[in-house]
């Protein structure tokens, strides 16, 4: 934020522009504040009240806090910022799934920033209804997916612990709607931003916003990072992004891909540590990981922990213009490929694509407005 001031020494006038660095305020955490409001000669107990307006009553505006003083107010409006993302558009798909493009509020403006997040009204039919938000890690992502419309957008930059917590806090208020699930599987991986997602996730659990058995972190694995997330103690699920139970071909649909033997041990001790059943994520090509050597060898991973796979199409990404060789398997190799697991005694979900018709469906995500797809 620029401020311009004039220095006059009775002879001459100078106009120079003094440049005033305005943080996130939910990026901070609370030793920062602590030290902020020490610093100011506040109590530290403000540091709480705060948290409380932030995360509570979820405050956009720091003037609607009832217990600070004019003084204080003025004296955070001038230091921080509360949201970090507004929203550009919301589509809504035909089965009540809404793709929320955000905005990345940026005081440089000739930068446009984008990223995607999903809301999905699930058991609609029911009283006790669940909803799920699908939240992103990054603006592009570099892992490279061939399967994933994201990956076209190449790597920008990862987002912060703010831009990760305003995709629920924001969605919350604009859709006047309690998210009952999160699920860490929109744009980005998650743990090539391991800090930023990790301070997101605290705060979610900290300030009663999800509850940790209702938070999963989707993952193509990363070794170290997936020991480094179960020595955490914050118990969250886990997904791995499998999609082949062999390395070669692993390797060749998700190029950044360690070895699923590394990965496995990662895997193995995630379960022992936190005692939660693991997900692996299975999107099903026709020929390429729907063969019966496929089944054979998931049993052989699978065995090795409690675990579920859950079955999913591949959803059209044409609109990228992309090129690819990969080919959706048909509804019936889905259903044949999840008899032969199910025979296995594997645990398999076919799992419905939501939102296809506006692309908010897995592996759909590039923020389709002002970009080259369309």
């Amino acid at each position: 934020i620029k401020r311009i001031s004039r220095y006059e020494d009775g002879n001459s006038s100078i106009l120079f522009i003094i440049l005033i660095i305005m943080q996130y305020i939910k990026n901070l955490v609370e030793q920062d504040l602590y030290n902020f409001f020490e610093s100011i000669g506040e109590k530290k107990f403000r540091t709480q009240q705060l948290f409380n307006a932030l995360y509570q009553q979820r405050i956009n505006n720091f003037d609607t806090i009832s217990t600070f003083s004019v003084q204080l107010k003025e004296q955070l409006k001038n230091n921080f910022l509360i949201d970090s993302i507004e929203v550009e558009t919301i589509r809504e798909s035909s089965d009540g799934s809404k793709k929320i493009l955000y905005k990345i509020i940026n005081e440089n403006i000739n930068k446009k920033e984008y990223i995607e997040t999903v809301f999905l009204p699930n058991n609609v039919n029911n009283k006790n209804k669940k909803n799920t938000i699908c939240i992103s890690t990054m603006i592009g992502c570099p892992v490279n997916c061939k399967f994933c419309a994201t990956a076209k957008l190449g790597y920008k930059r990862n987002l912060t612990t703010s831009e990760i917590i305003d995709q629920i806090l924001i969605t919350e208020r604009i859709l006047n709607q309690k998210i009952n699930n999160v699920v860490i599987m929109g744009m980005g991986e998650p743990l090539l931003n391991y800090d930023n997602t990790i301070n997101a996730i605290k705060i979610l659990i900290k300030h009663n916003i999800i509850n940790h058995r209702n938070i999963t972190l989707s993952t193509i694995g990363f070794p170290p990072k997936i020991i480094e997330l179960a020595d955490s103690n914050l118990k969250i699920k886990l997904a791995l992004s499998l999609h082949s139970p062999f390395d070669d071909i692993r390797k060749s649909i998700i190029p950044l891909a360690n070895s699923l033997s590394d990965t496995f041990s990662a895997i193995e001790y995630y379960y022992k540590k936190t005692k939660l059943p693991i997900t692996f994520e299975y999107i099903l090509f026709s020929g390429l990981n729907n063969r019966d050597r496929d089944v054979f060898q998931l049993l052989k991973l699978t065995k090795k922990i409690p675990s579920k796979v859950n079955i999913i199409p591949f959803n059209d990404i044409s609109f990228t213009k992309a090129k690819h060789d990969l080919k959706a398997a048909t509804n019936k190799e889905i259903n044949l490929f999840s008899k032969k697991l199910y025979q296995k005694n594997i645990m398999a979900i076919i799992r419905k694509s939501q939102g296809q018709d506006i692309e908010a469906a897995c592996g759909q995500l590039a923020y389709s407005k002002n970009n080259n797809y369309k």
